[in-house]
């Protein structure tokens, strides 16, 4: 394919989708009670035994330990709940700090109802809570946590009402929406105001029908409303008759920020932004305002315990445009503690040795023991995830600690688990492979547009067709993203009109080309190399943009190089495979690659060993040649973009001398690995390529073409 007038070519590969090869299994059970282990262990029910694991004899049973045993036994012996911060008047006071009793207590408390008799209930305001924090902090979990301690402490109370700890207290019927998926319509979601009560009035009817003791309990014969009544009008009239019974209703509504971020590429452009915030009032803002004071339905009358979950960024959204979302208006704020990805991993590592234990299988035993080599855990010390390929991959993740545990447990549903030597290649002989295995997403090829891991590379306003805004030509350039990101961070916070000023209107960056990529590189749920705080007047120029962990990890120090990560080899050699990369067309042969990374995962080590060199040299070229033209190219387009740009960006501007002798320093060691001869850095080769291509760029900036 063609592209910029004839003069860049871009590869094309379609197999870019494809899975890595799974390697034949020494046991599929093994490898399966793996991955139910460092699962997320979202949990909604206490019908399953939770204080101890039992083993599933039955020869012909797809798992020795069965899932449900695992989360039950999870949650009552080994999460661990983060600490709590209550934020007043919008800001996070870590004075404020309290355990999860207390926060427990706060957001189940009961809220201002009191009972005059059976049949009249003198009704209240609603207890409203956010638990707020950032993606892959833990939320989900926790809630899903406290939903299982919930039914835990009804079952207590239930055991012993005259004793003095459960003297007094009430029962709870909690709920967990999660809007992902259950308001989730194939790509679409559907609009929450009009599902949303709905279900809660269909779940609170099965958690109560389903379990004999609570229908007893509620004397749920005698309450003759049916939720085809209309659910807002089930949920209030539910609501009074448990009050009347000591039971009240806990609602936690999760995953709230989804209706926010499904448009957060295009959200720089007005026409879009209009959407997004449309979007986010109609779905956010008016189901908070329900359950609040000033709410227009009789929901906000109902006594009702409700919790919205959500990141940092949407409640500071909603509570700019939200008044009901204020502490001053009944609203309690909790930001959730940072829980450490060696105290998670520790506490998943102890539920499959467990697990592994109770099972008491021979053809368990070696490969377990072969594992715990591999990771060097020994007494409940993380040796092996301790090593800088941990921390880079932690933060290079763009979900937190979801990520972590869906590439972990990736490695079990690819056969990994089951062939330790494997597993050591990756984590302790080979941690780069681990990195590749991360950035591709378990997959042969890198593309960008799998929408896992950004191409710092690509800024590319043409591959968005079908937003008129943004589907425009314009100059082609390799930088945009690199300088935002150093941009940003070098300012800590910078707004969009700052932006669109320096890069536009003094440095010459196409508006859209410049929007489309900053909204790629603040998509949340995709690249999130950057976020957004937002504007209370809802003008987007004002809106202030910050450099996540991501965006730092990927412009900051690679642990086995000498440059930046967005410099190393590692990096580069996925960047020059994907197949929206624009190449000058004289070069693009010699970015094409036959060989994929299913070696990674080869079981036979001789057969990893050769493909492993042959990737290797193949790679060595390509990279060794991109860097020439990222030199050039820079090069060019500092020397005809207009106000001298290298005095505004001086402080980072890449030394592309210093980074091409580290980067052939980095391959060479590499190929000496190998017994390939090893590149010369500065040879007349290399400087005949850098004139040539020097001109090619000079040429293009001069023509004006594009």
């Amino acid at each position: 394919m063609q592209t910029f007038s004839g003069k860049f070519y871009k590869i094309e590969n379609n197999d870019y989708n494809e899975r890595l090869y799974k390697p034949g299994t020494i046991s599929s059970q093994f490898e399966d009670l793996f991955k139910y282990c460092f699962t997320h262990h979202v949990i909604d029910s206490d019908n399953y035994k939770s204080d101890s694991l039992e083993c599933v004899y039955s020869g012909h049973a797809e798992r020795r330990v069965n899932y449900d045993n695992l989360v039950s036994f999870f949650h009552e012996k080994l999460y661990s709940p983060p600490d709590f911060f209550l934020d007043f008047r919008g800001r996070e006071d870590n004075k404020d700090g309290m355990n999860y009793e207390e926060f427990f207590k706060r957001v189940t408390d009961k809220p201002s109802v009191s009972v005059k008799s059976a049949e009249e209930v003198q009704t209240g305001s609603n207890n409203i809570s956010f638990l707020v924090g950032e993606v892959g902090d833990g939320k989900t979990i926790l809630v899903s946590h406290m939903v299982f301690d919930i039914w835990k402490r009804n079952k207590r109370i239930c055991k012993a009402p005259s004793e003095s700890d459960s003297k007094d207290k009430s029962i709870i019927v909690p709920v967990r929406i999660n809007i992902d998926y259950v308001f989730r319509n194939g790509r679409e979601l559907l609009p929450l105001k009009d599902n949303l009560y709905k279900k809660i009035a269909n779940m609170l009817y099965h958690e109560i029908t389903n379990r004999s003791w609570l229908k007893q309990k509620a004397e749920f014969d005698k309450f003759l409303v049916s939720p085809t009544s209309g659910p807002v009008n089930y949920i209030i009239k539910l609501s009074h008759h448990l009050a009347s019974r000591n039971i009240r209703i806990f609602i936690a509504i999760d995953n709230l920020d989804r209706y926010h971020f499904r448009s957060m590429r295009e959200s720089f452009f007005k026409r879009s932004y209009k959407k997004q915030i449309k979007d986010v009032f109609k779905n956010i803002n008016n189901t908070v305002m329900d359950f609040g004071r000033d709410g227009e339905t009789d929901l906000k009358n109902a006594g009702l315990c409700v919790l919205f979950v959500c990141r940092r960024s949407v409640y500071e959204f909603v509570s700019m445009h939200d008044a009901a979302a204020y502490p001053d208006y009944g609203v309690s704020v909790y930001y959730i503690g940072k829980t450490t990805i060696f105290k998670a991993l520790d506490s998943r590592f102890k539920l499959f040795s467990e697990a592994v234990a109770v099972c008491k299988l021979d053809s368990f035993k070696i490969p377990m023991s072969e594992l715990g080599s591999a990771l060097d855990h020994k007494d409940n010390v993380w040796t092996g995830f301790g090593s800088p390929v941990m921390d880079l991959i932690c933060k290079l993740s763009h979900h937190g600690l979801r990520s972590f545990f869906s590439f972990v447990l990736d490695l079990g549903t690819l056969g990994v688990v089951g062939h330790p030597h494997v597993f050591k290649r990756l984590f302790k002989e080979q941690p780069r492979l681990c990195i590749l295995m991360y950035l591709l997403n378990s997959r042969k090829r890198y593309s960008h547009a799998v929408k896992f891991f950004p191409n710092l590379f690509l800024n590319d306003a043409k591959k968005w067709p079908g937003h008129s805004e943004s589907y425009i030509d314009h100059l082609h350039t390799y930088w945009l993203k690199f300088f935002l990101l150093n941009y940003i961070q070098q300012f800590n916070e910078v707004t969009v009109d700052q932006i669109v000023s320096v890069f536009c209107d003094h440095y010459g960056y196409e508006k859209h080309l410049v929007l489309i990529v900053l909204g790629s590189l603040c998509s949340s749920n995709e690249y999130r190399c950057a976020s957004v705080k937002y504007d209370s007047t809802g003008i987007i120029n004002n809106n202030v943009i910050y450099i996540s962990e991501r965006g730092k990890a990927l412009i900051g120090e690679d642990p086995f190089s000498d440059n930046s990560f967005c410099f190393s080899f590692t990096y580069l050699q996925l960047a020059v495979e994907d197949p929206f990369l624009s190449i000058p067309w004289r070069y693009a042969g010699s970015f094409s690659c036959k060989y994929d990374y299913s070696y990674i995962l080869s079981v036979d080590d001789s057969e990893y060993g050769k493909s492993a060199k042959l990737m290797t040299i193949s790679k060595s070229k390509s990279v060794t040649l991109f860097y020439w033209i990222l030199r050039a190219s820079l090069e060019a387009e500092f020397k005809h973009r207009p106000n001298n740009m290298y005095d505004g960006f001086r402080s980072f501007y890449p030394d592309m001398e210093k980074i091409g002798v580290n980067l052939y320093r980095e391959v060479n060691g590499l190929l000496k690995f190998f017994n390939e001869r090893e590149l010369v850095f500065d040879s007349a080769e290399n400087k005949s390529l850098l004139e040539e291509l020097t001109g090619f760029y000079d040429e293009y900036y001069c023509s004006g073409s594009i």
